[in-house]
Protein backbone atom coordinates (compact mmCIF):
# COMPACT_ATOMS: atom_id res chain seq x y z
CA UNK A 1 0.00 0.00 0.00
CA UNK A 2 1.31 3.52 -0.90
CA UNK A 3 0.87 6.39 1.47
CA UNK A 4 -1.16 8.95 0.53
CA UNK A 5 0.89 12.43 -0.83
CA UNK A 6 1.71 14.62 2.16
CA UNK A 7 -1.02 17.49 2.34
CA UNK A 8 -0.65 21.34 3.69
CA UNK A 9 -2.78 22.00 6.84
CA UNK A 10 -6.17 24.59 6.19
CA UNK A 11 -6.35 26.96 8.90
CA UNK A 12 -9.48 26.43 10.60
CA UNK A 13 -10.84 29.47 13.41
CA UNK A 14 -13.51 30.07 16.15
CA UNK A 15 -12.04 28.67 19.44
CA UNK A 16 -10.54 25.39 17.70
CA UNK A 17 -6.65 24.82 17.65
CA UNK A 18 -4.64 25.67 14.07
CA UNK A 19 -5.32 22.50 12.67
CA UNK A 20 -8.69 21.95 14.02
CA UNK A 21 -8.44 20.56 17.00
CA UNK A 22 -11.00 20.53 19.62
CA UNK A 23 -10.41 21.13 23.02
CA UNK A 24 -9.56 18.44 25.52
CA UNK A 25 -12.93 18.81 27.57
CA UNK A 26 -15.08 18.62 25.00
CA UNK A 27 -13.89 15.55 23.53
CA UNK A 28 -13.99 13.88 26.48
CA UNK A 29 -17.25 14.95 27.47
CA UNK A 30 -18.43 13.90 23.62
CA UNK A 31 -16.75 9.97 24.31
CA UNK A 32 -17.37 9.43 27.83
CA UNK A 33 -21.27 9.12 26.16
CA UNK A 34 -20.55 7.18 22.87
CA UNK A 35 -21.17 4.13 25.32
CA UNK A 36 -25.20 5.23 26.07
CA UNK A 37 -26.62 3.74 23.04
CA UNK A 38 -24.50 0.36 23.35
CA UNK A 39 -25.35 -0.07 26.90
CA UNK A 40 -29.15 0.61 26.37
CA UNK A 41 -29.47 -1.64 23.41
CA UNK A 42 -26.21 -4.23 24.77
CA UNK A 43 -27.55 -4.50 28.04
CA UNK A 44 -30.98 -5.39 26.96
CA UNK A 45 -30.35 -7.25 23.91
CA UNK A 46 -27.45 -9.48 25.81
CA UNK A 47 -30.12 -10.89 27.70
CA UNK A 48 -33.01 -11.40 25.21
CA UNK A 49 -32.18 -14.63 23.54
CA UNK A 50 -31.00 -16.25 27.00
CA UNK A 51 -34.29 -15.37 28.29
CA UNK A 52 -36.68 -15.53 25.93
CA UNK A 53 -35.76 -18.51 23.62
CA UNK A 54 -33.72 -20.52 26.37
CA UNK A 55 -36.12 -19.64 29.49
CA UNK A 56 -39.58 -18.83 28.10
CA UNK A 57 -39.17 -21.11 25.02
CA UNK A 58 -39.71 -18.78 22.02
CA UNK A 59 -38.61 -20.42 18.80
CA UNK A 60 -35.14 -19.04 16.89
CA UNK A 61 -37.33 -17.92 13.72
CA UNK A 62 -39.70 -16.13 15.97
CA UNK A 63 -37.00 -13.99 17.75
CA UNK A 64 -35.33 -13.36 13.94
CA UNK A 65 -38.61 -12.48 13.27
CA UNK A 66 -39.27 -9.82 15.92
CA UNK A 67 -35.72 -8.68 15.11
CA UNK A 68 -36.71 -7.73 11.71
CA UNK A 69 -40.00 -6.06 12.18
CA UNK A 70 -38.72 -3.43 15.24
CA UNK A 71 -35.46 -2.86 13.05
CA UNK A 72 -38.47 -2.17 10.15
CA UNK A 73 -39.99 0.40 12.43
CA UNK A 74 -36.26 1.90 13.57
CA UNK A 75 -35.71 2.69 10.26
CA UNK A 76 -38.57 4.87 10.09
CA UNK A 77 -37.46 6.40 13.47
CA UNK A 78 -34.15 7.28 12.75
CA UNK A 79 -34.55 9.06 9.75
CA UNK A 80 -37.37 10.91 11.39
CA UNK A 81 -35.31 11.70 14.28
CA UNK A 82 -32.47 13.35 11.43
CA UNK A 83 -34.65 15.06 9.53
CA UNK A 84 -35.97 16.90 12.81
CA UNK A 85 -32.75 17.30 14.15
CA UNK A 86 -31.43 19.31 10.89
CA UNK A 87 -34.82 21.52 10.65
CA UNK A 88 -34.58 22.11 14.52
CA UNK A 89 -33.69 25.68 15.30
CA UNK A 90 -33.69 26.57 18.89
CA UNK A 91 -31.33 28.62 21.04
CA UNK A 92 -30.10 25.64 22.37
CA UNK A 93 -29.06 24.12 18.99
CA UNK A 94 -30.20 21.54 16.62
CA UNK A 95 -28.68 18.67 18.21
CA UNK A 96 -28.39 18.88 22.19
CA UNK A 97 -32.64 19.03 23.00
CA UNK A 98 -32.90 15.86 21.15
CA UNK A 99 -29.85 14.22 22.94
CA UNK A 100 -30.90 15.69 26.51
CA UNK A 101 -34.47 14.51 25.98
CA UNK A 102 -33.21 11.36 24.55
CA UNK A 103 -30.93 10.17 27.05
CA UNK A 104 -32.84 10.47 29.71
CA UNK A 105 -36.25 8.33 28.33
CA UNK A 106 -33.66 5.83 27.06
CA UNK A 107 -32.13 4.96 30.64
CA UNK A 108 -36.02 4.89 31.74
CA UNK A 109 -36.60 2.82 29.38
CA UNK A 110 -34.24 0.08 29.99
CA UNK A 111 -35.74 -2.33 32.69
CA UNK A 112 -38.98 -2.08 31.61
CA UNK A 113 -39.17 -4.77 28.93
CA UNK A 114 -38.86 -7.39 31.94
CA UNK A 115 -41.68 -6.52 33.96
CA UNK A 116 -43.78 -8.97 32.63
CA UNK A 117 -46.12 -11.72 34.28
CA UNK A 118 -43.77 -15.43 34.28
CA UNK A 119 -47.31 -17.14 33.01
CA UNK A 120 -47.75 -15.13 30.32
CA UNK A 121 -48.38 -17.15 26.82
CA UNK A 122 -45.98 -16.87 23.66
CA UNK A 123 -47.73 -14.84 21.78
CA UNK A 124 -48.40 -12.09 24.67
CA UNK A 125 -44.48 -12.36 25.34
CA UNK A 126 -43.90 -11.46 21.76
CA UNK A 127 -46.11 -8.79 21.47
CA UNK A 128 -44.70 -7.61 24.74
CA UNK A 129 -41.25 -8.12 23.48
CA UNK A 130 -42.05 -5.81 19.76
CA UNK A 131 -43.89 -3.15 21.76
CA UNK A 132 -41.19 -2.32 24.28
CA UNK A 133 -38.62 -2.44 21.33
CA UNK A 134 -40.63 -0.27 19.47
CA UNK A 135 -40.52 2.12 22.38
CA UNK A 136 -36.82 2.07 22.67
CA UNK A 137 -36.05 2.75 19.13
CA UNK A 138 -37.84 6.16 19.41
CA UNK A 139 -36.14 7.02 22.42
CA UNK A 140 -33.25 5.64 21.33
CA UNK A 141 -33.14 7.29 18.00
CA UNK A 142 -34.08 10.67 19.69
CA UNK A 143 -30.55 10.63 21.48
CA UNK A 144 -27.79 8.39 18.97
CA UNK A 145 -28.91 9.99 15.80
CA UNK A 146 -28.14 13.64 17.22
CA UNK A 147 -25.32 12.21 19.25
CA UNK A 148 -23.26 10.38 15.87
CA UNK A 149 -24.54 14.14 13.82
CA UNK A 150 -22.37 16.11 16.86
CA UNK A 151 -19.31 14.96 15.68
CA UNK A 152 -19.28 15.91 12.24
CA UNK A 153 -19.93 19.54 13.49
CA UNK A 154 -17.52 19.63 16.45
CA UNK A 155 -14.81 20.38 13.53
CA UNK A 156 -14.19 20.77 9.69
CA UNK A 157 -10.96 18.79 10.18
CA UNK A 158 -11.13 15.40 8.92
CA UNK A 159 -7.88 14.21 10.76
CA UNK A 160 -9.21 15.60 14.25
CA UNK A 161 -12.68 13.74 13.67
CA UNK A 162 -10.59 10.42 13.33
CA UNK A 163 -8.87 11.18 16.62
CA UNK A 164 -12.64 11.89 18.56
CA UNK A 165 -13.32 8.71 17.18
CA UNK A 166 -10.79 7.31 18.36
CA UNK A 167 -11.11 8.39 21.95
CA UNK A 168 -14.70 7.90 21.98
CA UNK A 169 -14.47 4.05 20.38
CA UNK A 170 -12.27 3.64 23.94
CA UNK A 171 -15.04 3.72 25.89
CA UNK A 172 -17.21 2.26 23.55
CA UNK A 173 -14.96 -1.12 24.35
CA UNK A 174 -15.34 -0.54 27.59
CA UNK A 175 -18.99 -0.75 27.44
CA UNK A 176 -17.89 -4.41 25.71
CA UNK A 177 -16.54 -5.43 28.45
CA UNK A 178 -19.29 -4.77 30.13
CA UNK A 179 -22.47 -6.41 28.17
CA UNK A 180 -20.37 -9.43 27.86
CA UNK A 181 -20.80 -9.99 31.95
CA UNK A 182 -24.62 -9.43 31.96
CA UNK A 183 -25.72 -12.38 31.36
CA UNK A 184 -23.64 -14.17 33.83
CA UNK A 185 -24.45 -11.23 36.34
CA UNK A 186 -28.45 -12.01 36.33
CA UNK A 187 -27.42 -15.69 37.59
CA UNK A 188 -25.50 -14.55 40.62
CA UNK A 189 -26.70 -16.22 44.10
CA UNK A 190 -28.41 -13.02 45.42
CA UNK A 191 -30.74 -13.23 42.67
CA UNK A 192 -32.01 -16.52 43.80
CA UNK A 193 -35.25 -17.86 44.09
CA UNK A 194 -37.02 -19.31 46.78
CA UNK A 195 -36.10 -22.91 45.81
CA UNK A 196 -32.00 -21.90 45.68
CA UNK A 197 -32.44 -21.62 41.47
CA UNK A 198 -30.70 -18.07 39.62
CA UNK A 199 -34.16 -16.33 39.22
CA UNK A 200 -32.69 -14.61 36.09
CA UNK A 201 -35.44 -12.31 35.04
CA UNK A 202 -35.09 -10.46 39.20
CA UNK A 203 -31.39 -10.56 37.88
CA UNK A 204 -32.15 -9.13 34.39
CA UNK A 205 -34.67 -6.26 36.45
CA UNK A 206 -32.08 -5.20 38.91
CA UNK A 207 -28.87 -5.18 36.37
CA UNK A 208 -30.66 -2.72 33.88
CA UNK A 209 -32.07 -0.92 36.26
CA UNK A 210 -28.38 -0.07 37.56
CA UNK A 211 -27.30 0.81 34.30
CA UNK A 212 -30.44 2.62 33.33
CA UNK A 213 -28.47 5.31 35.85
CA UNK A 214 -25.32 5.12 34.07
CA UNK A 215 -26.98 5.43 30.45
CA UNK A 216 -28.39 8.81 31.83
CA UNK A 217 -25.62 10.57 33.71
CA UNK A 218 -23.10 9.87 30.87
CA UNK A 219 -25.37 10.63 27.90
CA UNK A 220 -26.50 13.83 29.13
CA UNK A 221 -22.80 15.05 29.20
CA UNK A 222 -22.64 16.37 25.64
CA UNK A 223 -25.56 18.73 25.93
CA UNK A 224 -23.43 20.39 28.54
CA UNK A 225 -20.24 20.50 26.90
CA UNK A 226 -20.07 19.83 22.96
CA UNK A 227 -20.70 22.83 20.70
CA UNK A 228 -22.59 22.54 17.40
CA UNK A 229 -20.33 24.82 15.41
CA UNK A 230 -21.82 24.60 12.12
CA UNK A 231 -25.32 25.86 13.93
CA UNK A 232 -25.17 29.41 12.93
CA UNK A 233 -24.73 28.18 9.04
CA UNK A 234 -27.04 25.63 9.13
CA UNK A 235 -29.88 27.89 10.94
CA UNK A 236 -29.82 30.36 7.64
CA UNK A 237 -30.33 27.29 4.88
CA UNK A 238 -34.10 26.41 4.41
CA UNK A 239 -35.63 23.92 5.49
CA UNK A 240 -35.29 20.17 3.50
CA UNK A 241 -38.58 18.80 3.36
CA UNK A 242 -38.40 14.70 3.87
CA UNK A 243 -38.82 13.81 0.41
CA UNK A 244 -35.87 16.16 -1.01
CA UNK A 245 -33.80 14.99 2.04
CA UNK A 246 -34.22 11.29 0.54
CA UNK A 247 -33.14 12.56 -2.70
CA UNK A 248 -30.43 14.80 -2.26
CA UNK A 249 -28.80 12.15 0.03
CA UNK A 250 -29.23 8.97 -2.59
CA UNK A 251 -27.59 11.37 -4.99
CA UNK A 252 -24.75 11.37 -3.22
CA UNK A 253 -22.48 8.35 -5.00
CA UNK A 254 -20.17 7.73 -2.21
CA UNK A 255 -22.68 7.76 0.44
CA UNK A 256 -24.59 4.86 -1.11
CA UNK A 257 -20.74 2.82 -1.74
CA UNK A 258 -20.37 3.18 1.96
CA UNK A 259 -23.94 2.38 3.04
CA UNK A 260 -24.00 -0.86 1.02
CA UNK A 261 -20.26 -1.38 1.89
CA UNK A 262 -21.60 -1.49 5.53
CA UNK A 263 -25.15 -3.19 4.89
CA UNK A 264 -22.94 -6.05 3.56
CA UNK A 265 -20.28 -6.47 5.72
CA UNK A 266 -22.80 -6.24 9.17
CA UNK A 267 -25.45 -8.49 7.69
CA UNK A 268 -22.17 -11.52 6.94
CA UNK A 269 -20.71 -10.72 10.51
CA UNK A 270 -24.34 -10.23 12.90
CA UNK A 271 -25.74 -14.02 10.99
CA UNK A 272 -22.36 -14.90 11.96
CA UNK A 273 -23.32 -14.16 15.75
CA UNK A 274 -26.70 -15.37 15.98
CA UNK A 275 -25.01 -19.27 14.60
CA UNK A 276 -22.07 -18.50 16.82
CA UNK A 277 -24.50 -18.55 19.90
CA UNK A 278 -26.46 -21.70 19.11
CA UNK A 279 -23.11 -23.78 17.86
CA UNK A 280 -21.32 -22.85 20.46
CA UNK A 281 -24.55 -23.54 23.29
CA UNK A 282 -25.36 -26.61 21.80
CA UNK A 283 -22.14 -27.90 20.55
CA UNK A 284 -18.86 -26.36 22.25
CA UNK A 285 -20.71 -26.18 25.75
CA UNK A 286 -23.09 -29.14 25.78
CA UNK A 287 -25.71 -27.00 26.67
CA UNK A 288 -24.24 -25.54 30.46
CA UNK A 289 -25.82 -21.84 30.00
CA UNK A 290 -23.10 -21.28 33.37
CA UNK A 291 -20.50 -22.25 31.34
CA UNK A 292 -21.55 -20.21 28.24
CA UNK A 293 -21.87 -17.14 30.43
CA UNK A 294 -18.46 -17.57 32.09
CA UNK A 295 -16.40 -18.01 28.86
CA UNK A 296 -18.78 -15.04 27.40
CA UNK A 297 -17.72 -12.44 30.30
CA UNK A 298 -14.03 -14.35 30.09
CA UNK A 299 -13.97 -13.42 26.19
CA UNK A 300 -15.34 -9.82 26.46
CA UNK A 301 -12.73 -8.89 29.00
CA UNK A 302 -9.87 -10.16 26.60
CA UNK A 303 -11.44 -9.13 23.68
CA UNK A 304 -11.39 -5.68 25.39
CA UNK A 305 -8.24 -5.20 25.96
CA UNK A 306 -7.39 -6.91 22.50
CA UNK A 307 -9.50 -4.42 20.74
CA UNK A 308 -7.84 -1.48 22.74
CA UNK A 309 -4.88 -2.07 20.89
CA UNK A 310 -6.84 -2.40 17.64
CA UNK A 311 -7.36 1.31 17.87
CA UNK A 312 -4.31 3.29 17.64
CA UNK A 313 -3.24 0.66 15.28
CA UNK A 314 -5.77 1.38 13.09
CA UNK A 315 -5.66 5.28 13.66
CA UNK A 316 -2.42 5.08 12.72
CA UNK A 317 -2.88 3.09 9.48
CA UNK A 318 -5.84 5.01 8.24
CA UNK A 319 -3.88 8.58 8.60
CA UNK A 320 -0.57 6.89 6.82
CA UNK A 321 -2.40 5.01 4.26
CA UNK A 322 -5.93 6.16 4.10
CA UNK A 323 -9.36 5.13 5.12
CA UNK A 324 -9.89 2.62 2.39
CA UNK A 325 -6.70 0.66 2.89
CA UNK A 326 -6.99 0.59 6.45
CA UNK A 327 -10.92 -0.89 6.66
CA UNK A 328 -9.17 -3.28 3.55
CA UNK A 329 -7.10 -4.57 6.34
CA UNK A 330 -9.52 -4.71 9.11
CA UNK A 331 -11.60 -6.97 6.24
CA UNK A 332 -9.05 -9.12 5.62
CA UNK A 333 -8.98 -10.07 9.25
CA UNK A 334 -12.55 -10.80 10.18
CA UNK A 335 -12.22 -13.22 7.12
CA UNK A 336 -9.52 -15.48 8.42
CA UNK A 337 -11.69 -14.91 11.99
CA UNK A 338 -14.40 -16.06 10.46
CA UNK A 339 -12.52 -19.40 8.98
CA UNK A 340 -10.44 -19.76 11.99
CA UNK A 341 -14.06 -21.39 13.74
CA UNK A 342 -13.36 -24.96 12.52
CA UNK A 343 -10.56 -25.19 14.80
CA UNK A 344 -11.39 -23.01 17.70
CA UNK A 345 -14.70 -24.43 17.95
CA UNK A 346 -14.53 -27.70 20.15
CA UNK A 347 -15.90 -29.11 23.12
CA UNK A 348 -13.14 -30.64 24.84
CA UNK A 349 -11.76 -27.26 24.84
CA UNK A 350 -14.13 -24.51 25.41
CA UNK A 351 -12.21 -21.99 26.27
CA UNK A 352 -10.25 -22.03 22.62
CA UNK A 353 -13.85 -19.78 21.07
CA UNK A 354 -12.32 -16.96 22.90
CA UNK A 355 -9.43 -17.32 20.19
CA UNK A 356 -11.63 -16.11 17.33
CA UNK A 357 -13.01 -13.09 19.25
CA UNK A 358 -9.35 -11.92 19.51
CA UNK A 359 -8.86 -12.33 15.79
CA UNK A 360 -12.15 -10.05 15.73
CA UNK A 361 -11.40 -7.72 18.36
CA UNK A 362 -8.79 -5.33 16.60
CA UNK A 363 -10.06 -5.66 13.46
CA UNK A 364 -14.19 -4.74 14.46
CA UNK A 365 -12.53 -1.60 16.81
CA UNK A 366 -10.67 -0.39 14.01
CA UNK A 367 -13.58 -0.48 11.21
CA UNK A 368 -15.72 2.15 13.83
CA UNK A 369 -12.42 4.01 14.01
CA UNK A 370 -12.19 4.99 10.32
CA UNK A 371 -15.66 4.98 9.41
CA UNK A 372 -17.52 8.28 11.38
CA UNK A 373 -14.51 9.95 9.87
CA UNK A 374 -15.77 8.65 5.86
CA UNK A 375 -19.39 10.30 6.57
CA UNK A 376 -17.65 13.53 8.05
CA UNK A 377 -16.12 13.35 4.14
CA UNK A 378 -19.02 12.52 2.90
CA UNK A 379 -21.44 15.16 4.39
CA UNK A 380 -18.22 17.73 3.52
CA UNK A 381 -18.65 16.77 -0.10
CA UNK A 382 -21.91 17.00 0.19
CA UNK A 383 -21.80 20.60 0.98
CA UNK A 384 -19.83 21.65 -1.84
CA UNK A 385 -22.55 19.83 -3.82
CA UNK A 386 -25.46 21.20 -2.45
CA UNK A 387 -24.30 24.18 -0.23
CA UNK A 388 -25.86 23.02 2.48
CA UNK A 389 -25.24 21.08 5.90
CA UNK A 390 -27.20 17.49 6.52
CA UNK A 391 -25.37 15.92 9.07
CA UNK A 392 -28.75 14.39 10.99
CA UNK A 393 -29.81 13.04 7.60
CA UNK A 394 -26.80 11.45 6.79
CA UNK A 395 -25.76 9.70 10.31
CA UNK A 396 -30.07 8.89 10.42
CA UNK A 397 -29.97 6.85 7.23
CA UNK A 398 -26.50 5.53 7.96
CA UNK A 399 -27.53 4.24 10.72
CA UNK A 400 -30.96 3.07 9.46
CA UNK A 401 -29.07 0.55 7.42
CA UNK A 402 -26.53 -0.58 9.69
CA UNK A 403 -29.80 -1.50 12.17
CA UNK A 404 -31.10 -2.87 9.18
CA UNK A 405 -28.23 -4.73 8.67
CA UNK A 406 -27.84 -6.39 12.14
CA UNK A 407 -31.35 -7.19 11.83
CA UNK A 408 -31.26 -8.87 8.51
CA UNK A 409 -28.06 -10.79 9.91
CA UNK A 410 -29.90 -11.86 13.28
CA UNK A 411 -32.90 -12.95 10.78
CA UNK A 412 -31.33 -15.08 8.71
CA UNK A 413 -29.22 -16.64 11.62
CA UNK A 414 -32.59 -18.15 13.20
CA UNK A 415 -33.97 -19.75 9.63
CA UNK A 416 -30.78 -21.08 8.59
CA UNK A 417 -30.41 -23.57 11.87
CA UNK A 418 -33.84 -24.20 11.83
CA UNK A 419 -33.73 -25.37 8.12
CA UNK A 420 -30.50 -27.26 8.90
CA UNK A 421 -32.52 -29.79 11.47
CA UNK A 422 -31.64 -27.50 14.95
CA UNK A 423 -34.59 -27.84 17.20
CA UNK A 424 -35.00 -25.64 20.76
CA UNK A 425 -36.68 -29.08 22.31
CA UNK A 426 -33.98 -30.94 21.48
CA UNK A 427 -31.39 -28.73 23.91
CA UNK A 428 -27.81 -30.23 23.99
CA UNK A 429 -29.01 -33.56 21.93
CA UNK A 430 -29.05 -32.13 18.42
CA UNK A 431 -28.38 -34.68 15.58
CA UNK A 432 -24.41 -34.35 14.48
CA UNK A 433 -25.26 -34.01 11.03
CA UNK A 434 -26.90 -30.88 12.28
CA UNK A 435 -24.28 -29.54 13.96
CA UNK A 436 -21.78 -30.25 11.36
CA UNK A 437 -23.65 -28.04 9.12
CA UNK A 438 -24.28 -25.38 11.78
CA UNK A 439 -20.26 -25.03 11.91
CA UNK A 440 -20.41 -24.83 8.24
CA UNK A 441 -22.75 -21.87 7.87
CA UNK A 442 -20.60 -20.41 10.48
CA UNK A 443 -17.27 -20.42 8.76
CA UNK A 444 -18.21 -19.54 5.21
CA UNK A 445 -21.63 -17.59 5.02
CA UNK A 446 -19.94 -14.21 6.33
CA UNK A 447 -16.98 -14.68 3.72
CA UNK A 448 -19.52 -14.29 1.24
CA UNK A 449 -20.78 -11.00 2.15
CA UNK A 450 -17.50 -9.86 3.22
CA UNK A 451 -16.18 -10.71 0.02
CA UNK A 452 -18.82 -8.44 -1.52
CA UNK A 453 -18.50 -5.68 0.72
CA UNK A 454 -14.26 -5.12 -0.15
CA UNK A 455 -15.44 -5.41 -3.88
CA UNK A 456 -17.71 -2.02 -3.32
CA UNK A 457 -14.99 -0.37 -0.60
CA UNK A 458 -12.44 -0.53 -3.58
CA UNK A 459 -14.51 1.62 -5.61
CA UNK A 460 -15.28 4.63 -2.72
CA UNK A 461 -13.81 7.82 -4.57
CA UNK A 462 -13.22 10.19 -1.64
CA UNK A 463 -9.45 9.81 -0.87
CA UNK A 464 -7.05 12.15 1.68
CA UNK A 465 -5.71 14.35 -1.63
CA UNK A 466 -9.74 14.49 -2.96
CA UNK A 467 -10.76 15.66 0.64
CA UNK A 468 -8.41 17.87 0.71
CA UNK A 469 -9.56 19.82 -2.33
CA UNK A 470 -12.90 19.69 -1.07
CA UNK A 471 -12.15 21.15 2.57
CA UNK A 472 -9.97 24.13 0.81
CA UNK A 473 -12.93 24.78 -1.48
CA UNK A 474 -15.05 25.08 1.72
CA UNK A 475 -13.12 27.52 3.73
CA UNK A 476 -13.41 29.72 1.09
CA UNK A 477 -16.79 29.64 0.93
CA UNK A 478 -16.99 30.23 4.77
CA UNK A 479 -14.42 32.69 4.59
CA UNK A 480 -11.69 31.38 6.87
CA UNK A 481 -9.13 31.34 4.61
Amino acid sequence: MEPPPEEKEIPYHSDLGPNGEVPMREKLAYSIGYPVDGLAGGVVGSMTTPIFVLLMGVSPSVMSLVGVLYKIFDAFTDVAAGWLSDNTRTRWGRRRPFIFFGAICTGLWMPVIWFFPKGWPTGMLITWMIGCWMVRDVFGSSWNIPYQSLLLEMTPSAKERTNISAMRSYFGNAAGLIVGWVWFFTQLSVFNDASGKPDIILGARWITSIFAVIVIGIGILPVFFVKERFYHQAAKQPKVSLKDNFRLTFTNRPFVLLTFFTLLFTIGTSSKNGLAFFTKMYFVFGGDTKLAATVGGAESTITLFVGLLGIPIFQWLAKKYGNRNSLMTAMAIVSTASVSTIFTYTPSMPYLTILTGILLAPATAGMWVVIPPMLGDIVDFDELRTGERREGSFSSIYSWQLKLAFALGGGLSGPLVELVGFRVAAGNHQPEHVIYLMRVLLSFIPLVFVGAAMILLWRFPLSRARMHEVNAELEKRRGTI
